[in-house]
């Protein structure tokens, strides 16, 4: 059976949109829909009173920065493949543009004591089409962040890739894996199999 490309996709697939225009929230049916205003701006500060995190795309003279740490996680390149990097931290910009819906990250919080402050992460996007999500919830297990509603895993299958566990899934062009290792849920989007594996690999 195919599997469904919105289903593995998830929401995981809109911080990169967010990335690039702003913010999208996902929508019931599983499309990405424009996020209200209010929910992603970044708060503004006296421009002198915020640093510029060296080599983040995130961070500007008027925002706070996002998360350096994640970026720094991503590959910067895999084989031809050069990486942008942007990060986000749920205390500088709460859940806008975040790779969960409230309803699914509120319960999931209360759960293990945690709140949007403790919630972090980082997009790389490659130039030949590959994308890597990096989302990390400060100290909680991620095998468990791997099982919210939105990371669409029901969906793949148990793999071993570069002496990785994983699960993996998708379709000639657009394969997908996630790999949860501490606190730290690496998502992987590649059109092309071999770079995936490439790319996963290379994840510390």
């Amino acid at each position: 059976m195919t599997p469904d490309h919105r289903l593995l996709a998830g929401v995981f697939a809109l911080v990169v949109i967010a990335a690039g225009c702003g913010s999208v929230t996902e929508s019931p049916s599983g499309q990405p829909t424009a996020a209200p205003t209010d929910q992603v701006t970044p708060p503004t500060a006296d421009p002198g009173s915020q640093p510029t995190p060296a080599g983040s795309g995130y961070g500007n003279s008027t925002t706070a920065p996002g998360a350096p740490e994640l970026e720094s996680a991503l590959p910067d390149a895999v084989g031809a493949e050069t990486f942008t990097k942007r990060s986000f931290s749920g205390t500088a910009v709460g859940l806008g543009g975040a790779p969960f819906t409230a309803n699914e990250l509120d319960p999931f919080l209360k759960q293990n004591g945690k709140t949007v402050a403790d919630i972090a992460w980082a997009i790389g996007t490659g130039n030949a089409g590959s994308v890597v999500t990096l989302v990390r919830v400060k100290g909680v297990d991620a095998a468990k962040t791997l099982a919210l509603p939105g990371t669409g895993s029901a969906q793949l299958h148990a793999a071993t890739i570069g002496a990785k566990s994983v699960v993996r899934g998708g379709a000639k062009g657009f394969w997908v894996v996630l790999y949860a290792t501490g606190d730290a849920l690496f998502r992987v989007q590649c059109p092309d199999a071999r770079q995936l594996d490439a790319i996963v690999t290379a994840l510390p």
